[in-house]
């Protein structure tokens, strides 16, 4: 009954009584009319980075690229016995018209006793995820009943978690699609109206192709979805970056008081082990122990402060230079954008494989030349094969197409598998660095974090390709930018044991 509401147009509300009481009450609320989805066309005529708006035979295509796919938002509201919970849904419904060749045509009506449609409507609703769990996170704070909140369970059918949308032939199916996305479409059932006929060849023939089109179909909601997140992302460029340096900020100032108590705490039980003699051979052999392990400790920290700046040179630890600090929060659009992505991470569909497949061939199909959208920090929204996943630290120098690692971390099957990015390497390390000057913070940094990336890599990394990479630095010891700009040569002579990484 609730999944019978997820596509319908006139039915918008659901109310059930027992015994003149209203216990369930179920309402699909219109909150954003249907506006076009852009298309993008080729950039000219002799160029064919267009998307790709009909299936593979042709049998079917969008009316036109302008007013034919629509996208429209609606709000859900689940009351059930006191209990509330709400989502907010896109629909997505496109309007295609069909080629069916004369033959294919008789083939069908002998078996359905009537002609194929001339036109088709299809219908996609995707997850509205990100709103259920703000929702569930509010409820897990109390009891455990109300952790298995039945408006939630209810929700879970307009919601459907990675791979688990479903196909709708008038009513929902048991077949998935693999995605977080409800597929509806005039498909050709069997007699159960379970499944799509996958026996007959020509019936064959039109379900997978209605499929393939309902691919492209998703893969241009993607499209659509990610560019418009990108304009809204850009237009918050600089308050993120304020944004960003204020948290760094606070956290070097809590890391500095931290480090400041744990000093002091120290210090004091040092001279408590101090005004403390020893009576026995027990006790001399514990107090030498207890020394011998504040005396490590004192080393490591006395080295540290007397080489004021040292530390801000070479990291003992190292966990920081291979992996950089980000403490700002997810944005508004940065949690959209994994949203939206997640709904696309695949999974196999059941009971038949060969549904998910056929949609993700259209999905593939509709850019030839392009891989799907992502979302990178400074750049914005990219095509996945120009954007660069975190690597060993190696974002910290090359910022401007890569994507956060926070972002890559609640989205990785997409940015793996899906949109196929690369992680970042030295010949993109190269490339920044020839782009640009270090500043002095900056090239106390890469010293650093190179110091300790030719230790995890060692075996990796030639010494004419580190001689490269030196020769590509190019610093300032000024902050001012117009103060003068050095650069760091390599012999080319027989390199040292310290010189075959290319900086001795």
């Amino acid at each position: 009954l609730c999944a019978s509401l997820t596509f319908t147009k006139s039915l918008s509300e659901i109310r059930v009584y027992v015994n003149d009481e209203l216990r369930l009450n179920i309402v699909k609320t219109l909150i954003q009319d249907p506006t076009p989805v852009e298309i993008q066309k080729n950039s000219s005529w002799w160029r064919s980075d267009g998307a790709i708006t009909a299936s593979p035979n042709g049998i079917f295509s969008l009316k036109d690229t302008t007013n034919s796919f629509l996208e429209s938002f609606y709000h859900i509201q689940v009351t059930i016995d006191g209990e509330n919970a709400a989502v907010t849904a896109r629909y997505l419904s496109a309007l295609a018209k069909t080629n069916i060749s004369a033959a294919m045509t008789k083939r069908m009506e002998r078996v359905t006793k009537k002609r194929p449609p001339s036109n088709v409507e299809v219908h996609i609703f995707l997850s509205a995820q990100e709103q259920f769990v703000e929702i569930q996170e509010q409820f897990d704070e109390n009891s455990m009943k109300k952790r298995e909140n039945k408006a939630h369970r209810i929700l879970q059918s307009f919601s459907p978690s990675i791979g688990e949308g479903r196909i709708f032939i008038g009513f929902r199916t048991s077949q998935t699609t693999g995605v977080a996305a409800h597929l509806h479409a005039p498909f050709v059932p069997t007699v159960e109206r379970e499944a799509m006929d996958l026996q007959d060849q020509a019936l064959r023939t039109f379900n997978l192709e209605l499929l393939q089109f309902s691919g492209i179909l998703m893969r241009l909601t993607l499209e659509h979805g990610m560019n418009e997140i990108g304009m809204e992302y850009m237009k918050g460029a600089k308050e993120r970056e304020q944004l960003d340096e204020q948290f760094l900020k606070q956290e070097e100032e809590e890391k500095r008081s931290y480090t400041t108590s744990q000093e002091n705490n120290l210090e004091q039980e040092l001279d408590a082990s101090n005004d403390e003699e020893s009576v026995s051979n027990s006790s001399s052999t514990s107090a030498l122990f207890g020394f011998a392990k504040y005396m490590a400790q004192t080393v490591k920290k006395k080295i540290v402060s007397v080489k004021t700046k040292m530390e801000e040179i070479i990291d003992f630890e190292g966990g920081e230079l291979l992996h950089p600090r980000d403490p700002r929060p997810l944005c508004k659009n940065e949690s959209k954008a994994i949203l939206l992505m997640q709904s696309f991470c695949p999974r196999q569909s059941t009971p038949d494989p060969l549904v998910g497949t056929s949609l993700a061939q259209g999905f593939s199909l509709c850019f030839n030349n392009k891989s799907p959208p992502v979302l990178t920090r400074v750049c914005g929204v990219i095509p996945g094969e120009k954007a660069r996943l975190p690597n060993k630290g190696i974002e910290a120098f090359c910022k401007d197409n890569v994507v956060r690692a926070i972002v890559y971390e609640n989205a990785k099957e997409y940015h793996d598998f899906v949109a196929n990015c690369q992680k970042l390497n030295l010949q993109d390390l190269k490339i920044h660095l020839k782009n640009d000057v270090l500043k002095e913070k900056e090239l106390v940094r890469f010293m650093k974090w190179w110091v300790r990336f030719t230790k995890i890599h060692t075996h990796n990394i030639s010494p004419v390709e580190g001689a490269q990479i030196k020769d590509h630095i190019r610093f300032t010891l000024d902050e001012d930018e117009t103060s003068m700009i050095y650069e760091v040569h390599v012999s080319r002579s027989r390199t040292s044991g310290a010189q075959r990484s290319g900086f001795a």
